[in-house]
């Protein structure tokens, strides 16, 4: 009698500790900026460009927002992506269709959902009704996403010295936002679009914005639209960019904004670095529970 006691203590222990780890979850705002490719051209159908490590963040079944896969754990993305719960993570690169709906993938073990385990917003993040600052945000998975044929990792960049656009006159945007605005068509495919990444100083006039951002040149037929939120913006072959914030109008022809990676190198470091620890305990601590159950007598 006793022993069924402390078999069922163990096991509503663990069970307690788990949702209690699972809702400790960073705060991030309750509103968004209208999150904003137009213009653009299906990735696959140019095999150079590497999609690999592109990734959609999922909420009740539905496209929410890109991301990039930086390791088997970790996923970057916009901060403002990550105000729902709770989320998945999926490589949808792989599938010829990209579903608004994800209730076919529950059963679909070519494309499984990872659910986000916990997610960390930059402590500096703010919006105001036009702008937002610091709009970066770690997400760790509950599960990981090795490396595999179709599934690879986002290379960031070194600090960059002066503007992006010194070393970056075209940068490239992927994502499965809106194709068409007016008819709120969902892209079916992961798209590409290209993009000039114009001067500092051709945004800080008009827009006022930080040196932590970047801004492109949207025209009147291409740029970001919603549901692009949280996508890389590469250059080459790292990321220089996430996407932010745009215009609500994704054909008005005003530049686009970015989060600009560089600029946030210690903060994506140590977000992985601190919290490594905390997988690796609470793995501990569930084989401990599990050897404790089972060795009872």
């Amino acid at each position: 009698m006793y022993n069924d006691y402390v078999h069922i203590f163990c096991i509503k222990t663990l069970i307690l500790y788990i949702i209690y780890y699972n809702l400790d979850i960073s705060q991030a705002a309750n509103e968004l900026l209208e999150p904003r490719i137009i213009g653009g051209y299906e990735c696959r159908k140019y095999p150079k460009i590497n999609t690999k490590f592109m990734v959609v963040i999922v909420y009740i079944r539905q496209h929410n927002c890109g991301g990039s896969l930086l390791n088997q754990n970790w996923v970057l993305t916009a901060a403002h992506c990550l105000d729902k719960w709770p989320l998945y993570v999926t490589d949808a690169v792989t599938r010829d269709k990209h579903y608004n709906d994800y209730s076919k993938y529950d059963l679909d073990e070519s494309c499984p959902l990872h659910r986000i385990r916990k997610f960390y917003i930059h402590s500096e993040y703010e919006y105001d009704k036009y702008d937002v600052y610091n709009d970066i945000a770690l997400a760790r998975l509950d599960s990981p996403m090795p490396k595999t044929k179709t599934i690879q990792y986002v290379k960031l960049p070194s600090v960059i010295k002066g503007d992006v656009s010194d070393i970056c006159n075209i940068g490239l945007l992927m994502g499965w936002g809106l194709t068409n605005q007016t008819k709120y068509t969902i892209a079916e495919k992961l798209m590409c679009v290209d993009l000039r990444i114009l001067p500092h100083s051709d945004c800080i006039k008009p827009f006022d914005i930080p040196k932590t951002q970047i801004c492109t040149e949207t025209s009147y037929v291409k740029g970001m639209c919603m549901g692009d939120s949280g996508g890389p913006l590469m250059c080459g072959d790292f990321q220089c960019g996430i996407a932010s914030y745009g215009n609500p109008n994704c054909t008005s022809g005003r530049p686009a904004f970015y989060t600009r990676v560089d600029k946030f190198l210690d903060f994506i470091k140590w977000t992985m670095e601190n919290n490594a620890s905390q997988i690796i305990f609470l793995n501990f601590l569930i084989y401990l529970f599990v050897i404790i159950i089972y060795n009872i007598e």
